[in-house]
């Protein structure tokens, strides 16, 4: 997606590389929270299928709307935007 980002939007390499990182490091943060969500709920469906039933929704619509950057927008907005539903998407 680096490539994407400086090509196709022109944005300043270190905002690109920031947008590589910084979901990377929320996702290590957020994710043993919800491994220890998912491993105290009980349900009739499992303890698990119903994250992945909703997950499997959500992911699919956030990620279409993580590529709607605006190619026309400020550098500042399309690094905001991404970044934002970058954090949506990994959650």
């Amino acid at each position: 997606f680096s490539f994407f980002l400086l090509t196709a939007f022109g944005m300043d390499p270190f905002l690109a590389g920031l947008l590589g990182g910084l979901p990377r490091i929320y996702d290590a943060i957020t994710d043993p929270i919800m491994g220890y969500i998912s491993d105290n709920t009980n349900s009739r469906w499992g303890r698990r299928r119903p994250y992945i039933f909703a997950g499997a929704i959500m992911s699919g619509l956030f990620f279409a709307i993580l590529w709607q950057l605006d190619p026309n927008a400020t550098q500042n907005y399309n690094f905001w935007y991404f970044l934002l539903f970058s954090l949506v998407f990994l959650t």
